[in-house]
């Protein structure tokens, strides 16, 4: 278990969740995605793979938890600066538009506690930690239907963000 939340430049051979194997394989494509998005795998243009991660979470619900898990991995002892910057932006945007399950959220939790005080990442831990109280004073019921009126970042936005230029914080703190 320890090792499968450890930061890793190559793909995953399978999800990290169960899930179907149609889901699976989406799983895969995601985390090829995800390192796309955060520079571990140079390419061009990250944002479209940050934008094409979002799409996935917003077209398969059941795969949210399994992105949320697979950037968690990324983050976590990655030597990279850069791309755990990357992974940290992302993180805060997949927060503002999605929430764990119940299943994942105490993990997640604990996660984000252990960074919250983190010289670095703090910021983007204690930022998400104040999304995750707002959802939770947020009825299940609620969530979903507002999950259902999700209007994702554009690949500009997601390019901006990744870049540094623009903050990730979709939703303001109060």
């Amino acid at each position: 278990m320890n090792l499968m939340l450890q930061h890793q430049r190559e793909n995953i051979p399978n999800s990290l969740t169960s899930q179907p194997s149609g889901l699976n394989k989406i799983a895969q494509s995601s985390f090829k995605c995800l390192l796309g998005a955060t520079g571990v795998k140079k390419t061009t243009f990250p944002a479209g793979y940050a934008h094409e991660l979002l799409k996935t979470c917003l077209k398969h619900e059941t795969l949210r938890d399994e992105i949320l898990i697979q950037q968690v991995k990324q983050v976590h002892n990655n030597q990279d600066p850069k791309s755990t910057y990357a992974g940290w932006l992302l993180l805060c945007v997949w927060i503002s538009l999605f929430c764990p399950s119940v299943e994942f959220e105490l993990h997640f939790i604990n996660f984000l506690v252990y960074f919250k005080d983190h010289n670095v990442y703090g910021t983007y831990a204690e930022y998400c930690l104040a999304i995750l109280q707002r959802q939770f004073q947020v009825e299940e019921v609620e969530l979903k239907k507002i999950a259902k009126r999700i209007a994702l970042p554009s690949v500009d936005q997601l390019s901006s963000i990744l870049q540094g230029k623009s903050t990730p914080f979709i939703k303001k703190l109060e």
